[in-house]
C-alpha cells in the first residue's frame, strides 16, 4: 500500500529531524551554544508544569521524542503545500520553509511562551546556529519529499 502524502510527509519530518540535529549539536560541540534549544525548551516546559525531579537523561529523552515529533507534524504541514516539480525547487522552497519554522518559533511564540528569549535578546551565536539547523530542515524535507513525484 502506497504511503499517503500526509504520512509520508510525518516520516520525512522525522528523518529531516537528524541532519537538524547534527547541525546543532556541531554548533553546541564548536562553542556556538551551550545546550541544545529542544532541551533548553523541554526543560522550561517541564518546570513551568512543577516538574523538576526528572533526571537529565529522562529530560533529554523527553526532549528527542518533542523534537522528532515536532518533525513529523512541520513534514505533514509541508507536505500538504503544493509542490513544485523540479527537485532544485523543491529544496530551495524546503529550506524556505524551514526559515519560515524558525522565524515562527524563535522570533514569535518561543519568546512569548517565555520559552526561549527573543532573538535581540540572545547570544547571537546561538541564533545563527539555530537559523541554520533549521535551514538544514527544510532542506532536507524538501529534498527528502522530492525524491518521488509530486503528490
Amino acid at each position: 500500500m502506497k504511503p499517503t502524502g500526509l504520512a509520508k510527509g510525518m516520516l520525512a519530518g522525522i528523518l529531516a529531524t537528524v541532519p537538524m540535529t547534527v547541525a546543532m549539536e556541531l554548533g553546541r560541540r564548536g562553542g556556538l551554544l551551550r545546550r541544545l534549544p529542544p532541551e533548553e525548551i523541554t526543560d522550561r516546559l517541564l518546570a513551568s508544569a512543577g516538574t523538576t525531579v526528572a533526571k537529565r537523561e529522562q529530560r533529554q529523552s523527553v526532549a528527542i521524542l518533542v523534537h522528532l515529533a515536532t518533525g513529523a507534524a512541520l513534514g505533514a504541514i509541508y507536505a500538504a503545500l503544493p509542490q513544485a516539480n523540479r527537485l532544485m525547487h523543491r529544496i530551495s522552497l524546503g529550506a524556505t520553509y524551514g526559515l519560515g519554522v524558525y522565524t515562527l518559533n524563535y522570533t514569535g511564540l518561543a519568546p512569548k511562551l517565555l520559552l526561549m528569549p527573543p532573538p535581540s535578546q540572545d547570544c547571537p551565536w546561538r541564533q545563527v546556529t539555530t537559523l541554520a539547523a533549521h535551514f538544514v530542515f527544510g532542506a532536507t524535507l524538501g529534498w527528502l519529499l522530492g525524491l518521488g513525484p509530486p503528490d
